[in-house]
């Protein structure tokens, strides 16, 4: 939000010397223009700069019929050479294309630097007192509209030429008329005679503009401002600096009838006075909105300048600065891992529906989303752990597949892995059989070497390794978007510090855990692919007593079917059927075999998959995230190194002083609106 002081449109029948009411009041030099003078509205922002010494220019030229704006550069050089007509001789040739001799354009001008004032003014195309075979109705009609826009919402600054001539009179003149018209209540107007110096003394002329200026005409319109008189720079003086000129002039008033003017209304330096006297009267009379204005946009430069973060240039302040962060770091790290979600960095309870909403709000919340990652690791170990299904004993028929809760769905399907094929037990122990004579050891007749539950298990658990693999690079991934949010979010609006903590600390970070979480993996895995199994000697027994109790019911219930069919439902023959009859006993302690490995596979998997999800992932990376920035790691950095991570781009420093100086600037208009609004109360 910025306040929008009074702005004063520049008014006058052509050739009535407006230029020269510009030059006085804005210290720019303007060079004499044709015959035509002023053929489209010149907008002209003016605003100091303390703390620049550079002037600087921004043009830009907006359609009357689009809301297209087109910038342009400038030359500077140019501008300094030739003064602001230079800007506007440049624009012309764009504007006034296919040969138009007015137009509705409009060109602004924004000047920003030292000495600059604060001021806004329009300058607008000259009035003809009468209709002529070089305007055309076009013309006119442009020239209507563009007064119309402008003397109803602006200050007028009415310019009237004293130069001698037969038409110039002054109720000839067109824009007193346009005054009257536009500025119904007299109450935003002053009059500038202009050209005093071209009247031949004591002629009826002279003595028409003398009293016009002391409000004793009457016949004349006197605009509730008054009336001001200045003397045009001479053509044959252009050169002339503003301080020249200033003396030349005071010299004519002393030296003239116009002596007796009231010094006030007379002059350059005088008519600047007014006009800064009379915006800030007009400023005053709205003392109330302005304050409020200024207030919320105090508050929203603060707003700004903290989201700028304190000005750092020294060793000192870059150390305080990434402490600063370190410490912002932390703390949301350690609430994202907690699961508190309080800080406006997790998003809102209704974040929106912007592409990249879902996913961005899920890896803010960071322990949830691991959470359920993890139970979509046990899912697809339990479902796709083993090389393959081992159905039960005198079964053909497939288990039914598994299928994760709905929420889960997206994170399973990042696993890409195949379903394992399903192998009957009688098959498994067909192939086994084979095996034995090859694998005899000390053990008695009738019992299998043990080394081949080894290396049954060993075999159905072959995937184990890639899932859990994939699965840590999926955790990593998921904490280093993470962290990186953490850091954009911490660091901004500042995207290079941003980078270079990404590039410096961050990406380093996951390499290196990438390292140490692969190693982590293989030390899990060498236990169940080249060590000793170790199992619950209780649990174990438990389970293997469970499944020979199964298998004696099962054969029981066999040998019952065959001898007594007629006791049994027709269904339950049927699947009785389908299992077929029992074969006695296990030769050589194949099934037991079997067995045992299946109850290994189970008690082993349960184990891995918490060490996966503790050891590995838990304490390799989730733990250590908190610490990817630490102010301990700023501590140990050189100044050189501080500088190259942290110092502040030019453009956030010009942003900075930028909206300081507004800050500043806001502050005293603040102070000067409540002065006023105390006095008037």
């Amino acid at each position: 939000m910025h306040i929008r002081i009074p702005c004063f449109a520049v008014v006058g029948d052509r050739s009535s010397g407006k230029s020269s009411v510009l030059e006085a009041i804005t210290g720019l030099r303007f060079s004499a223009k044709d015959e035509t003078g002023t053929r489209f509205p010149i907008e002209l922002h003016l605003s100091p700069n303390l703390y620049d010494q550079d002037v600087t220019i921004n043009v830009r030229i907006q359609s009357s019929n689009t809301s297209k704006q087109e910038e342009y550069g400038v030359d500077k050089s140019l501008f300094d050479e030739i003064g602001i007509s230079g800007i506007i001789d440049a624009a012309q040739g764009k504007i006034l294309e296919g040969g138009a001799r007015f137009s509705e354009d409009v060109l602004t001008i924004d000047i920003h630097g030292p000495g600059v004032p604060h001021l806004s003014l329009v300058d607008l195309p000259g009035f003809h007192p009468s209709q002529n075979d070089n305007e055309s109705i076009t013309d006119r009609e442009i020239v209507d509209r563009l007064a119309e826009r402008y003397m109803t919402e602006c200050l007028i600054l009415a310019v009237v030429s004293a130069q001698q001539h037969p038409q110039n009179r002054v109720t000839s003149q067109r824009v007193l008329s346009e005054v009257k018209r536009y500025d119904k209540d007299n109450t935003h107007t002053l009059g500038i005679i202009t050209k005093p110096d071209l009247l031949m003394p004591g002629i009826q002329n002279e003595k028409d503009f003398l009293s016009l200026v002391k409000d004793i005409d009457e016949s004349v319109h006197i605009p509730a401002l008054g009336w001001h008189v200045l003397r045009n720079r001479s053509g044959t003086k252009v050169s002339d600096t503003d301080e020249q000129r200033d003396q030349e002039e005071e010299s004519f008033f002393q030296s003239s009838y116009w002596s007796n003017i009231v010094p006030k209304n007379l002059g350059a330096p005088t008519l600047r006075a007014k006009v800064n006297s009379i915006m800030l009267d007009y400023s005053k009379r709205d003392a109330h909105r302005l304050s409020k204005v200024c207030k919320e946009t105090i508050i929203e430069g603060k707003n700004r300048l903290k989201l700028l973060g304190e000005p750092r240039s020294t060793a000192s302040e870059l150390r305080a600065h990434l402490d600063k962060l370190a410490s912002r770091f932390h703390t949301l790290c350690l609430h994202a891992i907690e699961g508190n979600y309080g800080d406006e960095f997790f998003g809102s309870l209704f974040p929106g529906h912007e592409a990249g909403w879902f996913e961005d709000n899920r890896i803010r919340k960071l322990q949830a989303l691991l959470r359920d990652q993890n139970r979509a690791f046990v899912h697809v170990l339990n479902t796709k752990g083993s090389k393959r299904i081992i159905l039960p004993k005198g079964s053909n028929a497939s288990r039914p597949k598994t299928s994760p809760p709905i929420f889960l769905q997206e994170l399973v399907d990042r696993y890409d892995f195949d379903e394992p094929a399903n192998i009957t037990f009688e098959d498994v122990a067909a192939h086994l059989q084979l095996l034995l004579p090859a694998y005899q050891g000390r053990e008695f007749p009738g019992t299998a070497n043990d080394t081949l539950v080894i290396k049954l298990f060993r075999e159905q658990s072959q995937p184990w390794e890639a899932i859990a693999r994939r699965h840590i690079q999926l955790m990593l991934s998921m904490a280093e978007e993470f962290v990186k949010k953490l850091v954009h979010h911490i660091t901004r609006p500042d995207l290079n510090t941003c980078s270079r903590i990404i590039s410096k600390i961050v990406e380093p970070f996951f390499d290196l855990k990438s390292t140490v979480l692969e190693s982590k993996l293989q030390e899990l895995l060498y236990h169940y692919k080249t060590g000793h199994l170790q199992v619950l000697d209780a649990e174990f027994q438990a389970r293997l007593s469970l499944r020979r109790q199964n298998n004696g019911n099962l054969d029981q219930i066999r040998d019952l079917f065959a001898n007594h069919p007629e006791i049994f439902t027709q269904e339950t023959r049927r699947q009785l059927g389908e299992m077929g009859q029992s074969e006695g006993a296990p030769v050589s302690g194949i099934d037991e075999l079997i067995d045992k490995s299946e109850i290994c596979y189970e008690m082993s998997l349960r184990t891995f998959t918490d060490n996966v999800v503790v050891l590995a992932v838990e304490n390799c990376l989730v733990r250590d995230l908190p610490f990817v920035i630490t102010t301990e790691r700023f501590k140990q950095m050189t100044d050189d190194e501080l500088e190259q991570l942290a110092s502040e781009a030019a453009d956030i420093q010009e942003t900075r002083q930028q909206q300081q100086v507004e800050l500043d600037f806001l502050r005293e208009s603040l102070q000067a609106c409540l002065k006023w609004k105390m006095k008037r109360e």
